[in-house]
């Protein structure tokens, strides 16, 4: 557009326009796919994850014992 010498109102009203239409597509995939929460176990992606997982959920609750214990 600047190559064809149009205004600077056309650009601005161009950008704008492409900025909601945009919005106008991205707003279903938010409110389809994207959720409140993840399971931790959802997350396992390589070998080893899930006993990694495991043993911070374990540290986590030591932890919360030791501190009713206090």
């Amino acid at each position: 557009m600047d190559n064809d010498k149009h205004p600077f109102m056309t650009n601005l009203a161009v950008t704008w326009g492409l900025c909601a239409a945009g919005l106008i597509f991205v707003i279903p995939v938010i409110a389809l796919r994207v959720k409140e929460h993840t399971d931790a176990l959802q997350e396992v992606t390589v070998p080893g994850r899930a006993e990694e997982i495991a043993a911070v959920e374990q540290e986590v609750a030591n932890a919360s014992v030791s501190e009713k214990h206090t």
